[in-house]
């Protein structure tokens, strides 16, 4: 499971255990010392100020390690300039999770390998590994900074990686020349306690707990409160199909803070080229979300799709969505057509301007030449063939790109077509079912009321019977009446 060479692997005299998923040293002492300080709480009072600190600590470095390490480092899903780029790896650095060359490094070979024998925290081995026992395994201790050679390219960040538990101590000082031990134990001790066991529910639960909207091969997942502890990286299943956005939280209802960060400090010049998310992962999504709403309402578990040709929309609210998406293509190409175009129009114009200069050239040694006239004319003629098979080649090769970009669009055309007519079919399908309920349900309406008048009938006949019994039981007894005076 070794994710580094063996050369950058540390030798350890002393191994405390070694099993089929890796091997552990004595550095674990220092991280189960790292988990355990969260009872220095003990050791202080509570006090809503030391609570604030724990928060503002928490929220600082998860930003760091998710808009930072994660969506910069590991992803480069947006830019910034190198003093910048050195702030942010300090500040993701207090965390406490190692070097951001390291974190980096690692990360991307999870989205290479994920939930394979390779991935470094195989949620497949279990919920511990995948959570934290996997990076305390000596084969994930190397630097690997040839797995990340467009971050370690820099000596600031290879020295802050080699050195990468000098912030967090930092820190830790920082807090207790300003609050003393009261602000110590609960901005570093405490937050940190919070803050990577946050940070590992990514590699865990967002593999065991949540949905999926989009079919990536693997067993990442979203759910909406891990989204909101972690500030966006709880739509874990969306990064997984697309790793190069900047946002997380594909659409408008899936909030993602570090996004909402990274654009307000875009908008001040300290990050800048935010990678959206494409047009047709949204209507992926969208697909999905309507597929998976049909099979509940008949009773069905669903499984998403990964669109990657054009399949044809199903009926309900995505057509027209898709209708337009379509629409928007046809013109998309039509612009393409125009472009090409008017390039074959202005390289027409330039080769026959440079034609044009050939000739007065050719004009003016004709008028300076004596002996070599002759010559001088061929070789400006031989000169001009060449020039005129090129124009040739160039507008041949620019009439095949319209050629391809009409045929194109005609293909665009019929699939529409196709999926229109599919649409029409199946509402007819179903006017037509429709219709014939009707006759039936009609049908039945009329045997009803022909029963109901039956029985009405017979119960009019069944009153009259018991009126005359009764009358004559009421004659009788005024017979009698006389009688027995």
């Amino acid at each position: 499971m070794s994710t580094v060479p063996q050369k950058e692997q540390k030798k350890y005299r002393f191994v405390l255990y070694k099993g089929k998923n890796g091997t552990i040293t004595p550095k674990v002492f220092s991280f189960a010392l790292l988990q355990l300080s969260v009872l220095l709480v003990f050791t202080t009072y509570f006090s809503w100020t030391g609570v604030a600190i724990c928060m503002i600590s928490y929220a600082i470095r998860m930003f760091a390690i998710t808009g930072f390490f994660h969506r910069y480092f590991a992803h480069r899903t947006y830019s910034m300039g190198r003093v910048m780029q050195f702030i942010a790896a300090f500040i993701g650095t207090t965390s406490a999770q190692k070097g951001p060359l390291w974190w980096a490094a690692h990360h991307r070979h999870h989205h290479k390998t994920s939930d394979t024998e390779e991935d470094p925290h195989n949620s497949h081995l279990g919920f511990w590994h995948s959570h934290m026992l996997w990076f305390l395994y000596r084969e994930t201790e190397g630097r690997t900074h040839e797995a990340i050679p467009d971050m370690a390219q820099y000596s600031e960040l290879r020295l802050l990686d080699k050195y990468w538990y000098v912030p967090p101590v930092m820190l830790g000082v920082g807090l207790f020349l300003v609050g003393g031990w009261h602000w110590t134990v609960w901005g570093m001790f405490v937050s940190t306690f919070f803050l990577s066991n946050c940070t590992y529910t990514i590699n865990s639960l967002m593999h065991y707990w949540g949905k999926q909207t989009f079919r990536t091969g693997d067993q990442s997942r979203n759910h909406w409160l891990l989204a909101l502890i972690t500030f966006g990286e709880g739509w874990h299943n969306n990064h997984h199909r697309y790793q190069a956005s900047t946002r997380n939280g594909f659409y408008w209802y899936e909030y993602d803070i570090t996004y909402y960060v990274l654009k307000a400090m875009s908008l001040v010049g300290l990050v800048r080229d935010l990678k959206p998310v494409p047009e047709k992962i949204l209507e992926e999504g969208r697909l999905n979300r309507e597929l998976r709403q049909e099979a509940r309402r008949v009773g069905q578990d669903y499984v998403p799709v990964k669109v990657v040709q054009r399949d044809p929309i199903p009926l309900g609210k995505v057509v027209a969505p898709r209708a337009l998406y379509l629409r928007a293509e046809l013109l998309s190409l039509g612009q393409q057509v125009d472009l090409v175009r008017d390039r074959l129009a202005e390289e027409m114009e330039r080769l026959r301007g440079h034609v044009a200069d050939k000739r007065d050239l050719l004009n003016q040694e004709l008028h300076n030449l004596d002996g070599t006239v002759a010559e001088g004319v061929k070789r400006w003629r031989q000169e001009l063939e060449i020039l005129g098979e090129q124009v040739a080649a160039i507008h041949k090769h620019l009439a095949e790109e319209i050629e391809q970009l009409n045929a194109q669009v005609a293909d665009k055309k019929q699939q529409l077509g196709q999926e229109m007519q599919l649409v029409v079919d199946r509402l007819a399908a179903r006017s037509k079912r429709l219709r014939a309920e009707m006759l039936l349900l009609s049908e039945e309406i009329v045997g009803l009321a022909v029963e109901v008048g039956t029985d009405i009938q017979r119960l009019g006949e069944h009153i009259g019977e018991r009126v005359r019994l009764l009358g004559a039981e009421i004659e009788e007894m005024g017979n009698l009446l006389p009688k027995m005076a």
